[in-house]
């Protein structure tokens, strides 16, 4: 008897991957966004979207931003966001 194969995958996994490679510095902004485009359709398919933050954001921006005194309006999450490209982002 052969032992069956997995037809399903978690989600949880599928986010864990995305996650790791959309912090991969050497990979270009059109291959992150299509893993930003596959994951955020996977979350909103299956009811496990949560959000994203830019990780630069998480890293270092907001720290920035509060050293800088912050700054108020809308502004400054994406002055203090995207340093490291529109696609470096950390789904929830």
């Amino acid at each position: 008897m052969s032992a069956r194969a997995r037809k399903t995958i978690k989600v949880s996994l599928i986010k864990q991957w995305a996650n790791k490679l959309l912090t991969d510095s050497t990979m270009s902004e059109e291959a992150k966004s299509g893993i930003c485009t596959t994951i955020e359709e996977i979350l909103h398919e299956t009811d496990n979207y949560n959000g994203f933050n830019y990780t630069y954001w998480l890293k270092e921006g907001c720290s920035k931003w509060v050293d800088d005194g912050r700054e108020q309006g809308r502004q400054h999450r994406y002055l203090y966001g995207k340093g490291l490209g529109e696609y470096s982002r950390t789904y929830y």
